[in-house]
């Protein structure tokens, strides 16, 4: 095994290089979940995976209610299956609560507010329908909540990881929240069986979509423990096949023996890893890892380009490049870590083509910069 082959894998069970799913709510089922705080960003993540749809068509899927944006894992927002948002958040929001437990402290949010504050907004919502993060202000105001500053961000937050609420449907350009239909409403403690059916599943969906990956990749993903990560991993025994490289145990559910160095030679052939790809900002090739040393085999400097939008070539990282939306143009702006060449250029072209089909937005490339380290 080889960080290249690594890296190609990933791109085949990350959707990148594969075409199993017809709709959005498919691959974020597959995902598990997919960050999301940059939403527009993330429809882009999605539409790279799924080239036959559009940015139209994938924010329909979200407004309908198959997919549902929370805070989830970590804590930010996610993209998770309307299926799935249910047992997932009892799966993780302890560890969600956990962290936030320092800044509900700092804010003087004790739990006698945020009790009421939930009681509020539910009341709010059951009585009038969705409504937007600005609409539930000024009802907390009404009701004498302080919602100044982070306050705000922080008591909503708290409604999500309680199973309260979610994301509605938009109101004209505004997202909105709704109430979640949960059975177990204010009970989210797991029982035993319970916690570890959800990692079961969890490690399946996590390994099957971005694997090979360590344990420790799947804990800073999840944000749950190395120990429960670990349990996840055990509790799928032989489902999970692994590999040690670089000192490291990695696990995939297998796309192919990777036993056979035929088998991955027919993989990597069948992956098309001549093919380059734009990521968006926080894309699960990026953030689905700790160690993302595979697909940085150009860079020495990784942690520099922790969050930025990679450019992904033959499975490698070959640049970065930022996105200005200005009323009907988009501005791209690539910044190379070598100069590129023709064939580069050609994929480039390529991809703003279909940036443009399918965001509606005129393409405009600024100059090209380029530096090593």
């Amino acid at each position: 095994m080889t960080h290249q082959e690594i890296s190609i894998m990933r791109m085949h069970n990350q959707h990148l290089t594969s075409g199993r799913f017809q709709t959005a709510a498919q691959l974020v089922q597959h995902f598990g979940a997919v960050q999301g705080q940059e939403y527009e960003q993330t429809k882009w993540g999605l539409g790279i995976r799924l080239p036959h749809l559009n940015n139209v068509e994938i924010d329909l899927e979200i407004t309908s209610g198959k997919i549902r944006r929370t805070h989830l894992m970590r804590p930010t927002w996610h993209l998770v299956h309307a299926d799935d948002i249910l047992w997932m958040q009892a799966l993780t929001s302890e560890r969600v609560q956990a962290i936030n437990r320092s800044m509900y402290k700092q804010l003087e949010l004790t739990d006698i507010i945020l009790n009421r504050s939930v009681k509020i907004i539910r009341q709010s919502l059951e009585k009038s329908g969705p409504a937007t993060r600005a609409e539930l202000a000024e009802i907390l105001k009404s009701h004498r909540v302080n919602t100044e500053g982070l306050r705000l961000v922080y008591i909503m937050m708290n409604a999500e990881l309680k199973s309260i609420i979610c994301s509605g449907p938009r109101k004209g350009k505004q997202h909105t929240y709704e109430l979640l239909n949960n059975p177990k409403e204010g009970n989210l403690t797991l029982k035993p069986a319970d916690k570890e059916e959800g990692l079961l599943k969890l490690a399946q969906r996590y390994f099957e979509s971005r694997g090979p990956a360590t344990v420790k990749d799947f804990s800073t993903w999840s944000g749950l423990t190395i120990a429960d990560c670990q349990k996840g991993i055990n509790l799928n025994g032989t489902m999970l096949e692994n590999f040690i490289f670089e000192g490291e145990t990695y696990y995939l559910l297998p796309v192919a023996n990777i036993s056979n160095r035929n088998n991955m030679a027919q993989l990597v052939s069948q992956t098309k890893n001549n093919e380059l790809f734009l990521l968006p900002v926080y894309d699960e090739m990026i953030m689905g890892y700790k160690n993302r040393k595979s697909i940085m085999q150009n860079k020495t400097n990784q942690q520099r380009y922790k969050y930025d939008c990679m450019i992904l070539y033959k499975g490698q990282v070959v640049g970065t490049y930022k996105r200005t939306i200005k009323q009907k143009t988009a501005l791209f702006a690539f910044d190379y870590f070598h100069v590129p060449d023709n064939k580069l250029k050609a994929h480039i072209r390529k991809i703003l083509k279909h940036f443009e089909s399918f965001t509606g937005l005129q393409v405009v490339m600024a100059d090209a910069d380029y530096h090593g380290d």
